[in-house]
């Protein structure tokens, strides 16, 4: 992926169990609900551990700090801050067992 400065996106790293995704959006929350709907099409594929890790890549190296660009929360959070009630019960429902 290449991005150029005027793109108001910033490229985020979601990660948990044994996958990690790169995704441009324009928010950390728009950032997480892109990664998760992609890996509930194949949750057979897809582990999840308990915490999930969120990282604004473009604030990083801004400010070269993790400080303000790193999150670790759990993936019961994550369902419910995404802001889409059907996908965040997809993910409880296919990642209960976490």
């Amino acid at each position: 992926m290449i991005k150029i400065d005027d793109d108001k996106n910033d490229f985020f790293l979601i990660s948990s169990g044994n996958w990690q995704k790169i995704v441009n959006a324009e928010s950390k929350q728009s950032a997480v609900k892109q990664a998760f709907e992609e890996i509930t099409e194949e949750p057979e594929r897809y582990k999840l551990s308990k915490i999930i890790i969120i990282m604004n890549i473009e604030q990083t190296i801004k400010e070269l700090s993790l400080e303000n660009s790193l999150k670790f929360t759990s993936v019961v959070e994550v369902a419910d801050y995404i802001g889409d009630k059907r996908l965040g019960e997809a993910i409880k429902t296919l990642f209960k067992d976490v």
